[in-house]
Parts: C-alpha cells; sequence; structure tokens
C-alpha cells in the first residue's frame, strides 16, 4: 500500500501528512487550527480513521471518514490505544477502557474488576481477538502473602459486559505490563521494556468479580430491527420492539456523525412500533438510526440510493 498518513504534534507544521508513493515524498494534508496538533492516529480501512492529541485527553478527538481530507470533532476524550472490528464496534483505552457502538458518536465506559488489592486499577493497551475477546494490560495487584504488587492481565469474553483478570507467574516480578498483543485466542504476549511472559493457552483462569455495573442489561428488552426497505429511495420504515414501557428515541446520523433527524422522541408501550424516515432532499450515501431507550443503546446502518 502506497498511501500512508502521520501525524505531527508539535511546532509550527504540526499537522496530518500524506503520501502516496510509500513515502517518497509527503504533502500537508489538514491543519486542525490548534495549538496541539494531533500526536496520536488509527486508521480503520482507507477512509475510516481518528487521530487525538493525549495532552488533551478530555477535548481532543477528530474523526474521518473520506481518508483524512475533512475531520470532524467528536466527544468522549482521546485514545492511548483504539481498535474497530467493523465501522460502529471499538474500544480505547487510556487509563480507563470505553466502547462505541456507534462509529465513535458515543463512548461508554466499562467497569473494571473491584478487587480491593488491585492498586493500579486502569487499562493503557489493548488486544482485541474479536467482538467478544479482550485482553488489557498495565494493572497491579498486591499479594498480602508475597508482601509485593504484580502485573495483571484483564480480560473480557462477553464484549467488556464483564472484566476479570488474570495473575500470571509471580515467579517472574513484573510489577505492571505496558503493552500486551495476541495473534490468535491461545498464543500472546505481554510485556515491560524489556521483561516479558508469553502464553500458549490463552492465559492463566480469570477471575470475575460479580459486582460490576451492567451497562447492558436491558438489552434484551429491546431489539431495534434493520430498516425496509435497504437500500431505499427516499422513504423507509424502522421497526423495533419494546418488552416494557418505556420513553424511546430514534436519531438519524450521516456518516461524519452529524444528527440528521431526530424520528421520534417519546413513551411507548411494550410490544411492536414503527416508524417512518423520509430522506427528502438528502443525498445518497451512508446513513446510521440509533434507537436509545433508558440504558439501552443500539445503531443500525441504512443505505439511501437515489
Amino acid at each position: 500500500e502506497d498511501t500512508i498518513l502521520l501525524v505531527r504534534s508539535g511546532g509550527f507544521d504540526g499537522g496530518l501528512y500524506r503520501t502516496t508513493n510509500g513515502g517518497n515524498s509527503w504533502h500537508y494534508l489538514y491543519d486542525f487550527g490548534s495549538s496541539a496538533n494531533p500526536n496520536k492516529i488509527y486508521m480503520y480501512n482507507k477512509d475510516i480513521g481518528f487521530v487525538c492529541n493525549i495532552i488533551t485527553p478530555d477535548l481532543y478527538l477528530y474523526k474521518t471518514t473520506n481518508g483524512g481530507i475533512n475531520w470532524t470533532h467528536l466527544s468522549g476524550g482521546s485514545f492511548g490505544e483504539l481498535y474497530f472490528i467493523d465501522e460502529l464496534t471499538g474500544w480505547k483505552a487510556q487509563s480507563n477502557i470505553k466502547m462505541t457502538i456507534d462509529g465513535g458518536l458515543n463512548w461508554i465506559a466499562q467497569q473494571l474488576p473491584q478487587n480491593p488489592n488491585i492498586i493500579v486499577n486502569r487499562i493503557d493497551d489493548i488486544a482485541v481477538l474479536n467482538k467478544d475477546t479482550l485482553f488489557g494490560v498495565r494493572g497491579s495487584l498486591y499479594i498480602p502473602e508475597l508482601n509485593s504488587y504484580y502485573g495483571i492481565i484483564y480480560k473480557t469474553t462477553n464484549s467488556g459486559l464483564n472484566w476479570g483478570y488474570q495473575l500470571t507467574d509471580t515467579s517472574i516480578h513484573i510489577s505492571h505490563y505496558k503493552n500486551i498483543n495476541f495473534i490468535n485466542d491461545k498464543h500472546g504476549w505481554a510485556y515491560k521494556l524489556i521483561d516479558g511472559i508469553h502464553t500458549t493457552t490463552g492465559g492463566s483462569d480469570t477471575t470475575i468479580y460479580t459486582g460490576i455495573v451492567n451497562n447492558y442489561q436491558t438489552i434484551n428488552d429491546f431489539i431495534l430491527e434493520q430498516n425496509y426497505p435497504n437500500p431505499f429511495n427516499s422513504i423507509t420504515n424502522v421497526k423495533f420492539k419494546m418488552l416494557n414501557s418505556r420513553f424511546a428515541e430514534i436519531k438519524v446520523y450521516d456518516i461524519t456523525g452529524k444528527l440528521i433527524r431526530v424520528l421520534t422522541s417519546k413513551k411507548y408501550e411494550p410490544g411492536e412500533h414503527t416508524v417512518r424516515f423520509d430522506a427528502a432532499g438528502l443525498p445518497s450515501g451512508v446513513y446510521f438510526y440509533k434507537l436509545t431507550a433508558g440504558e439501552y443503546n443500539a445503531v443500525k446502518k441504512m443505505i439511501l440510493i437515489r
């Protein structure tokens, strides 16, 4: 691949650069107009990507959907590590771990194990095997019997609904791990500078603490279905089901994350409901519709073809 993007954070020449000839020459592509230009970049594919500056973590997160030509500011803060498994679903880590199911428009913080002996409870690096299984590192567990603390490996097998931890070989004293990588569900590495560990079994037993806030506990009470027809020309229908009476809201966004329309925002009784989306005046392209009902969020993609 000859096209590469890179970011430079400091000085008068900070911003985004691109090469289309494998690095033989570079040209300045985008000026973010900020004293803190980006110093981290992640590209999911040739079109969709994110940049941030970890010095301004609470404010700085941008997304592109056209290969870096244009960028849209998003909420949710910066990232140390970022990984998407599709256009909508991803995780970012920087002290805490957050998940998005709408392409980065919204981020939900996930709860780590609440063991009082975990003296450093944070994730700075992640390894994503699939939509369910992730590993993370940076935490430290104090072991009273050994009067010392050791690095732990965080693990989830349900997309982060519950996180547990694995205690590695205590004969190897590593206070915490800085990076982690897996090539499959069995073979992985975690390390800190020159010291590290290797597993061929997917790690040790995982300790799960059950007192974890479940941000998705109402997921079975709501079902958001695919719009029909899809693709569509001007008019399509969005159907959803509710098992309980609840206030529900459906919003439509374009591919940059801009809010296009609020389809409905009211209280619904249990049952099946349908709302109509008339895209008159909108250009062809990919759009997303998001259902919010209490703590439940669901997002699906629809395609408008003129």
